[in-house]
């Protein structure tokens, strides 16, 4: 017969932005990846709202990932993307 032990596993989740103005940061430890989700989600739900900013035309935020898009021209040819954590390119879903 073998003796198992138990194992604990927590999850740490962190927080930051403005509350009434104030610039806040929270800090979560969770036994679950569950828990950390929602306590993040309930936290982010709390936090100010960014304020809309006037868009430019060179402003460009990608539709599936939320993020700025850079602005590439090469030989008359103009486009927007931006590079992905694994090193590829998004050009927010343009072929």
């Amino acid at each position: 017969m073998t003796d198992q032990g138990n194992v604990s596993l927590e999850t740490f989740t962190s927080v930051e932005g403005t509350k009434d103005g104030v610039k806040v940061y929270f800090s979560y430890t969770a036994s679950s990846v569950a828990m950390a989700y929602q306590a993040a989600t309930f936290l982010c739900d709390r936090l100010d709202k960014p304020a809309s900013q006037s868009a430019q035309s060179d402003d460009h935020i990608c539709p599936i990932h939320g993020v700025p898009m850079k602005k590439h021209t090469q030989n008359g040819d103009t486009w927007y993307s931006h590079k992905l954590d694994d090193g590829t390119w998004c050009r927010g879903g343009a072929k």
